[in-house]
């Protein structure tokens, strides 16, 4: 939820980088430090994660994520399909050919 605050702020990725990265850290004081660290406007980020107002948008990509059997994360689709870390790249390319020959 606190991924989705920073978005709404515009550093959606940013923060997720953040989080992962310092995952062993994670905290209530955490989730604020990083929103400094990222020039948020604090006040309003807290206020958005304590609400748990972006509760229904996580759980709505949880359920979503069920639905495709996908367990854990990361989990690369291309074209749909879940694809391996170590394959990524050729499937990336692949999907890259098929879509220029429709062009």
């Amino acid at each position: 939820m606190a991924t989705e605050c920073a978005a709404d702020q515009g550093k959606f990725w940013e923060y997720a980088d953040i989080a992962y990265e310092k995952q062993h850290e994670m905290s209530s004081k955490a989730f604020i430090d990083w929103s400094e660290e990222l020039n948020l406007d604090t006040e309003l980020f807290q206020r958005c994660w304590e609400s748990n107002i972006k509760e229904e948008t996580v759980m709505d990509d949880f359920r979503e994520a069920r639905g495709l059997n996908l367990r854990g994360t990361p989990t690369f689709l291309v074209n749909g399909v879940q694809t391996p870390t170590d394959k990524l790249p050729q499937a990336i390319d692949q999907a890259y050919s098929q879509f220029n020959q429709r062009l």
